[in-house]
């Protein structure tokens, strides 16, 4: 299992495989999504979001996802807390939680997503009154010092 999801991760990331979902708002200008596995209780993919850019602020009706930083800096709102995220760092976020992400100014983002269950990306539920404001504190967690400084 391990080796599929090495291959099928180089696969995703080198750019051989076109993606599975684009993000809703901009047709993919944002973010692009390569599904890895799905399952009747679990959907794994790939998300690519690009340097400076940020997913929205939103929620999921339908899932709880459980994000694991592959590569790159991103900078997470939740719950009105900004945390800075580098690769290897875990992030939980619960079904119908506001929330939004980005990546960092310097890097694009890639990310490992499981969703219990899994989702669908046109459910997605976009707060456009929480837009501005949340946008605005992950452009300030921009200058956030990184770990260990």
């Amino acid at each position: 299992m391990t080796h599929f999801h090495t291959a099928k991760g180089h696969e995703i990331m080198s750019g051989t495989r076109p993606p599975d979902a684009l993000d809703p708002l901009t047709n993919g200008e944002i973010f692009q999504i390569w599904q890895a596995l799905k399952s009747e209780d679990i959907e794994v993919h790939y998300t690519h979001i690009g340097a400076g850019l940020n997913t929205g602020a939103h929620s999921h009706p339908d899932a709880s996802h459980y994000l694991i930083i592959i590569s790159g800096i991103a900078h997470a709102w939740l719950d009105g807390t900004v945390v800075r995220l580098e690769a290897g760092d875990f992030l939980q976020i619960p079904r119908y939680t506001v929330h939004d992400f980005a990546a960092d100014p310097t890097t694009d983002v890639w990310d490992l997503s499981v969703t219990h269950p899994g989702w669908d990306v046109q459910n997605m539920d976009y707060d456009v009154d929480a837009k501005e404001a949340i946008r605005a504190a992950l452009v300030e967690s921009f200058n956030m010092k990184p770990k260990g400084s």
